[in-house]
């Protein structure tokens, strides 16, 4: 029986060589069971353990109720009928299915009926059910929407709504609006509160593109504070579906189409607050958006391992001019680009969720008097946040952009029959699309990490990773390239921090943001070399383009060229008039 975490040694070698000796005790409070969670591991290897069973039966579930259906659900798609939006009959099914094996609420607390799992963990479960159905991620991934009600909710939502959710009730982010897409600050939702109700608003106002908007239960974003026009007037609020929520319209889109993307009006629907009034979008929201970017970097992760294992077949058994078509050095190329540029974002995605699992592990051990002096836990808990609020977005940034060009390379082996639905590839291409728009466009991501890059970025990322980079059998030269491009990283970002340029710094933001990427890919890709030999021809294959890929990102910062802000008008004019 195929199974998608079995038969993805690269996947299975993150899990097994993830730092789950310091990951484990510092989630599960060193291993403390209490009266209320009887079900805690007593050990590391228990815990392990069980995030093998885990893996190995999404990988089960994804290959065998997922992937073989996926083009029916895509044909089907969603439908909107007397007002109430539902998901196609299969995805329904599927649903079910996952509810009964208790895998909704894998980052649920045990407490709640979930299983209280990682973020390593669970992103990794993300990528298997993306490479099975994409469009079922977006159902599957709105735990973290249960993840925020555990944070930040009164204990009598968390014990109303979070065991239903971890049963499969469906959640939703209803954040954009038709207005404001990524300038969320500038949300019209309104929130009124109900006299004699503490803590009890009517919600009025519009959303759109929301995904499962037609879902039970809404994390709905809306200004509390009339007074406050800016991101500090917004508050949080749990909405059901019921009076006052109308689904108004289901979008037609490119892909994905097993997932609901609605429009919703709310005219008076019941609201509670969840966390503080005030803090919304500039705690709560932030909170997130920044798990779920890293889930559609995950799921970027597992349409493109579809896509490249499906090209990689195709390219096998076709034969053209008396050779199968993987002979030819020019696909070859292809595949091998792809494939260094899908380890690279599992490299970054899974990077960045030990270091959110650090930040989750360290807030439980503050809140629950475990550490130590509390002020110097709250230093090493800021830094930490610092590092999740630069590797989220370039984790996202990059693992969606590097989907869109997987996918088009898959479908451009195929030939003419990639543009056919006969073949899943063009399925594939079209559902990556939305990876590198929804949850913020990689225009959002890099313009809104270049500042803590220049800020923070050497410090926190990029010099404790070449510093503590290996040199593993073979790689003798390799560190002095690490030094090299640290240099030109340097270089780079000191031009930008002298020219006080804010245009030009948005203007680079991309490539800058490729040449961190480039090289903590180069750092991370050695040390697996160094855990075992067969990571040694991918490191090979990245660091041997990496320095002319750095090299020309620095020429082309230090270049100045701005020709698209000056000249802007006059080339997109064309000469008229």
């Amino acid at each position: 029986m195929d199974n998608f975490y079995r038969d993805n040694p690269d996947l299975r070698f993150h899990m097994a060589h993830a730092d789950w000796a310091t990951l484990a005790p510092l989630l599960e409070l060193d291993f403390r069971r209490s009266s209320d969670d009887p079900e805690a591991p007593g050990s590391i290897e228990e815990y392990v353990e069980t995030n093998e069973m885990i893996l190995d039966l999404v990988g089960e579930v994804a290959a065998a109720e997922l992937a073989p259906f996926a083009a029916e659900v895509d044909r089907t798609g969603c439908s909107l009928v007397d007002g109430v939006a539902q998901y196609a009959p299969r995805t329904q099914a599927q649903l079910a299915k996952f509810a009964e094996l208790g895998l909704m609420g894998l980052v649920i607390g045990r407490k709640y009926g979930g299983m209280g799992r990682s973020e390593l963990l669970y992103n990794a479960a993300v990528e298997m059910v993306s490479r099975g159905d994409s469009a079922f991620m977006t159902i599957f991934a709105m735990g973290s929407c249960g993840e925020l009600l555990e944070r930040f909710a009164s204990e009598e939502v968390k014990a109303r709504c979070l065991p239903d959710i971890a049963r499969g009730a469906t959640a939703a982010m209803a954040f954009t609006e038709p207005d404001f897409g990524s300038a969320l600050g500038a949300v019209r939702t309104r929130a009124e509160p109900v006299a004699g109700e503490p803590g009890v608003f009517t919600i009025h106002g519009a959303k759109q593109f929301i995904t499962n908007g037609g879902g039970r239960y809404q994390l709905v974003l809306a200004r509390s504070e009339t007074n406050v026009r800016d991101a500090r007037g917004l508050s949080m609020f749990l909405v059901e579906m019921g009076p006052g929520v109308t689904v108004t319209k289901l979008e037609e889109k490119l892909g994905i189409h097993g997932s609901m993307t609605c429009a919703v009006n709310y005219d008076g629907a019941r609201g509670i607050l969840v966390g503080e009034r005030g803090k919304g979008l500039t705690r709560i929201g932030f909170f997130l958006m920044h798990t779920v970017r890293l889930e559609v970097a995950a799921q970027a992760i597992g349409i493109a391992h579809a896509a490249q294992q499906a090209a990689r077949e195709y390219a096998r058994t076709r034969s053209q001019f008396g050779k199968t078509v993987d002979q030819f050095p020019a696909v070859r190329e292809h595949l091998v680009e792809s494939e260094r540029e899908i380890q690279v974002s599992r490299c970054l995605v899974y990077e960045t969720a030990k270091w959110v699992d650090i930040r989750d592990g360290l807030t439980r051990r503050i809140e629950a008097g475990l550490a130590g002096d509390r002020k110097t836990a709250e230093r090493e808990l800021d830094e930490v946040e610092q590092r999740c609020e630069i590797l989220t977005p370039l984790a996202k940034y990059y693992a969606s952009e590097m989907v869109n060009r997987v996918t088009s390379r898959a479908l451009q082996i195929h030939g003419g029959y990639g543009y056919v639905r006969e073949y899943p590839v063009e399925r594939y291409y079209r559902d990556a699309r939305i990876t590198a728009i929804y949850e913020g466009t990689s225009e959002i991501q890099v313009s809104g990490v270049i500042g803590l890059l220049l800020r923070y970025g050497e410090r926190l990322i990029l010099s404790p990773a070449v510093e503590n980079a290996p040199s593993p059998p073979g790689f003798a030269w390799a560190k002095a390239l690490l030094y090299e491009g640290l240099g030109l990283y340097r270089g780079a970002a000191g031009f930008l921090r002298d020219a006080r340029d804010r245009d030009y710094a948005q203007l680079t933001a991309r490539s800058l943001c490729d040449m961190v990427i480039d090289l903590l890919a180069g750092c991370l890709f050695l040390g697996q070399a160094a855990k075992a030999a067969w990571k040694a021809p991918i490191a090979r294959a990245h660091l041997a383009g990496m320095g002319p890929r750095l090299r020309l990102l620095h020429q082309r910062i230090l270049g100045g060229d701005r020709t698209p802000i000056t000249d802007f008008d006059a080339i997109l004019g064309g000469g008229s008039g």
